[in-house]
């Protein structure tokens, strides 16, 4: 039985990085962050820039 291993591909790299994104509260104009980290599944919401750093910084990888 021969196994070829192939390199992943930089799409499916890039699909477990940490996505963030924030987004503007329409009626209180309050900018709220959102998280979320494909490996783990762990999803939130993040009230500052330095929050969504602070949980960047301990994930697994930068």
């Amino acid at each position: 039985m021969n196994i070829k291993w192939t390199a992943p591909s930089a799409e499916s790299l890039a699909s477990l990085q940490p996505r963030v994104w924030q987004d503007c509260d329409r009626t209180t104009q309050k900018v709220q962050w959102h998280v979320y980290d494909p490996i783990s599944g762990e999803a939130g919401s993040l009230e500052s820039q330095a929050d969504v750093e602070e949980w960047l910084a301990h994930r697994a990888y930068s």
